[in-house]
């Protein structure tokens, strides 16, 4: 038989992270907080089904419920962070030319595939338009 210690239980168990032994306080603070959880969550029930009946009646109604489910998680993002999202993801389809099909990607492209492209204003920073338009100048001439 192997040497070594059996598992035997601890006469004081601990909780948490720094280990903290569960006291009488501990024990009452820790059914207080489940208490408050089990609470919350029978409040919440009635609700999830008022939703899921909302979804069943726009499903009847011939809408698209996966397309509300997402307007309504995206309507929920902060505005900024959710602008700021989304300018990182048009960088990265305009770099894996996701957005070519667009008028807009289009225009965006080396040579702008043959379209004319309006002629910038003064004081437009005629150098990066060069550089995004594949070193074409779009300064009208003078």
């Amino acid at each position: 038989m192997a040497k070594g210690r059996r598992n035997r239980p601890d006469p004081e168990p601990k909780i948490g992270e720094g280990g903290a032994a569960l006291t009488d306080d501990r024990k009452k603070q820790l059914a207080g907080y489940i208490s408050e959880i089990e609470r919350i969550d029978a409040e919440i029930e009635p609700l999830r089904a008022d939703q899921k009946a909302m979804y069943e009646s726009a499903k009847d109604t011939g809408f698209d419920t996966r397309a509300i489910r997402f307007i309504v998680k995206k309507r929920k993002v902060a505005k900024d962070k959710q602008a700021a999202f989304e300018a990182v993801v048009d960088v990265y389809q305009h770099a894996l030319g996701m957005l070519a099909d667009l008028p807009l990607g289009q225009a965006a492209l080396p040579g702008g595939h043959g379209r004319a492209r309006p002629a910038l204003a003064d004081g437009a920073d005629h150098a990066l338009a060069r550089q995004l338009d594949g070193g074409v100048s779009l300064r009208r001439p003078s």
